[in-house]
């Protein structure tokens, strides 16, 4: 093995667009209040895999610099796409066992945590699945090259090459993609805190839309930020934000760089709630009399509860109950019809 500057070449020789990641956790610093620690493998480079290259020159400065670094591989400009099988809370090999894919042309990595990496050649996009234990890498993501070694962090150790890797990988095989994104369900999922009652200010129907469904391309990042400026003018922390909302930002295929940049912008300046204070209020109030006469703008606003805390349908009844109350939303859902309800926002 050679060094990792050696090993960057060669995947840059390949036609592997890279760029130095982390070996270890960043010393932290202070942005905008919030201390910040970089984890491993995050980018050393401020636009992260969007800094991605084949320039011999550039990435001798880079690991000039950082010697120890990871290679970083943007999989969508280098035409790869990458199964990341896992195992730390959901085993994702049972799952890939029973899909009987031929997938012998693709290039295997072992990495620290024990799962591994299947690269082929193609374009897919990049998904988190944590239900599955199987995540991909493809249009707008990275993954980490071996002889890759983490030095300090959750799991240390070498990502290893396993099996041959004298070829090039060979193309996604029959069958894999309909099992990765089967019909409906690569859609995005509600993180578990919106399936309770709100315990801050009630965040934007948008905003919940977008943690449910992403936001599709040439509007992500106009989107992202409208959501983490809700995230702010409803009084949740940049941290809170970065942990609930840079999920949401990695399966919509925006690298952690850019994610940064959109929540230290977010957060810049005091944001107000996307819902005015007066239907806060309202929606505060529990909306407990509905069951008496209520008025046009009181039906509106206990509406916009329902909308705001129920983007998925199997979720509506359990989300309403936390804010309303059950009865109150049956009484609610008899006495006037839930689709002319819809269109009042």
């Amino acid at each position: 093995m050679g060094t990792m500057l050696d090993e960057a070449l060669f995947y840059a020789q390949k036609g592997w667009y890279v760029f130095p990641c982390r070996e270890k956790p960043g010393a932290p610093y202070i942005r905008n209040g919030q201390s910040v620690t970089p984890t491993e493998k995050s980018p050393y480079t401020a636009n992260g895999l969007n800094d991605a290259t084949i320039d011999e020159d550039q990435i001798r400065k880079w690991w000039g610099t950082w010697s120890n670094a990871l290679i970083g591989v943007n999989a969508g400009l280098s035409n790869l796409f990458v199964v990341d099988i896992d195992k730390k809370n959901v085993n994702g090999f049972d799952t890939y066992s029973t899909w009987d894919i031929n997938d012998t042309a693709g290039l295997r990595t072992i990495t620290p945590s024990g799962g591994m990496h299947i690269i082929f050649t193609g374009q897919g996009k990049t998904n988190t699945n944590a239900a599955t234990g199987i995540d991909t890498r493809g249009d707008g993501g990275y993954f980490i090259a071996p002889p890759s070694r983490i030095l300090e962090g959750t799991f240390c150790g070498e990502y290893k090459r396993s099996g041959d890797w004298s070829k090039a990988p060979g193309v996604i095989p029959d069958g894999l993609m309909e099992k990765l994104f089967p019909e409906n369900g690569d859609s995005y999922s509600v993180p578990k805190i919106f399936n309770k009652k709100l315990s801050r200010k009630q965040l934007s129907r948008a905003t919940l839309r977008f943690m449910a469904e992403g936001a599709p391309e040439g509007e992500r990042n106009t989107t992202l930020f409208k959501a983490l400026a809700d995230f702010a003018g409803c009084g949740y922390s940049m941290q809170e934000a970065r942990d609930l909302v840079s999920p949401i930002s990695d399966k919509i295929g925006l690298n952690r760089g850019e994610f940064e940049q959109v929540l230290d912008h977010a957060y810049s300046k005091k944001r107000t709630p996307s819902i005015p204070e007066h239907i806060q209020e309202k929606i505060a109030s529990g909306g407990r009399d509905v069951a008496k006469s209520i008025t046009f703008e009181e039906q509106a606003v206990i509406e916009y509860a329902v909308l705001s805390c129920a983007v998925i349908d199997n979720q509506l009844i359990p989300v309403i109950g936390e804010i309303i109350g059950y009865e109150d939303f049956q009484v609610l859902k008899n006495k006037y019809i839930f689709q002319a309800m819809m269109k009042l926002y």
